[in-house]
């Protein structure tokens, strides 16, 4: 049983690693974006 759940934990820890490593691949392409939609906007008002 106990190897069981040591199994379970070391494949969610990967699963959590993956997640955290796609969250941060998100968070800067979402930055980036910002930075284009931002530099756009100066563009259209002058």
């Amino acid at each position: 049983m106990g190897f069981k759940i040591c199994m379970i934990g070391k494949l969610y820890a990967k699963k959590f690693m993956m997640y955290r490593l796609l969250m941060k691949m998100l968070k800067k392409i979402l930055s980036r974006l910002l930075d284009g939609m931002m530099i756009l906007k100066r563009r259209k008002k002058t």
